[in-house]
């Protein structure tokens, strides 16, 4: 049964308790009258309302509601991306919480957001936080700790990280989504320094692309990069339920805090240099700031 904090996935998720949790009024009994298939299905419901529902909220005792949504498992499945449940204020309850996921480099700054926004989403969160914890009884620790539990995919940051999370998904009994979103790794400064050594990195690249694509194909869990070019559009679905509808009001009630705690190393154009020579050494737990 699909909750206010997970969307249906098929017509027959769209029920009376969750129409009463996401209406915030008392439904009695729905009627499914027909299915307008496509990417966003349109679902025709016939519902009625309990006696006595006060008529600011319900002017008549049944209505005829247009639903629209995906209501397609495998066109979900298809979607780019894992396609998870928007962050909420306040995030779902406890026992509401039924889905897990894997993020790695929950120390980075990609990480630790991350983190925070998947558990405003109502899910269980498993992370890593330390390059050493890339090894292999990382990956074999987490498949245990995830037994019985529905995995919803995996957001890999790091080196080495897609490795593991493959290896993790493919070994759950309770997959959703067997994908692995990737949202890089660091570059070293001196990658494009003289054109052996961008040859060098370019080839190494294409080399680990055609690595993936043939673990792709044998373990059937794919890999996608996440490239973000049209956050900024205002049809952007990610932009508007993250930057729009949860930041400002998450921010402000303190559920999402700035992480991970800033390390100022200066003021002035100066100390950028610094900056980028001490983010090579690598840092942990905190995040570089330069002021201006």
């Amino acid at each position: 049964m699909a909750t206010q904090s997970q969307l249906p996935t098929i017509p027959e998720e769209v029920t009376a308790s969750w129409l009463s949790e996401v209406l915030k009024v008392n439904v009695k009994s729905t009627e499914l009258k027909k299915i307008l298939p496509g990417t966003a299905t349109k679902l025709y419901v016939n519902v009625k309302y309990e006696d006595g529902v006060g008529t600011d909220k319900a002017i008549l005792m049944s209505a005829n509601l247009c639903i629209k949504g995906g209501f397609n498992p495998d066109f979900i499945e298809q979607e780019p991306f894992l396609a998870l449940n928007p962050p909420t204020v306040p995030p779902p309850l406890p026992h509401s919480v039924q889905k897990a996921i894997v993020i790695t480099g929950g120390a980075s700054s990609v990480g630790s957001n991350a983190i925070q926004l998947a558990v405003s989403a109502g899910y269980q969160v498993y992370s890593t936080a330390s390059p050493k914890n890339f090894a292999t009884t990382w990956a074999d620790d987490l498949v245990v700790e995830l037994q019985g539990k529905t995995l919803a995919g995996a957001f890999a940051v790091g080196d080495g990280a897609v490795e593991a999370c493959t290896k993790v998904i493919r070994q759950c009994d309770k997959v959703e989504k067997k994908l692995v979103a990737y949202a890089g790794s660091l570059i070293p400064s001196d990658t494009f320094r003289s054109p052996t050594s961008t040859v060098k990195f370019l080839g190494s690249m294409m080399l680990q692309l055609g690595q993936r694509a043939l673990l792709s194909s044998y373990t059937g869990v794919r890999t996608k990069f996440i490239v973000a070019e049209d956050i900024c559009e205002p049809d952007n679905v990610a932009s508007r339920l993250v930057f729009r509808d949860f930041l400002p009001r998450s921010l402000a009630s303190r559920q999402l805090v700035p992480a991970p705690e800033p390390l100022v190393i200066g003021k002035g154009l100066e100390k950028i240099q610094e900056g980028m020579e001490l983010q090579k050494k690598g840092v942990s737990a905190q995040k570089i700031v330069v002021s201006l």
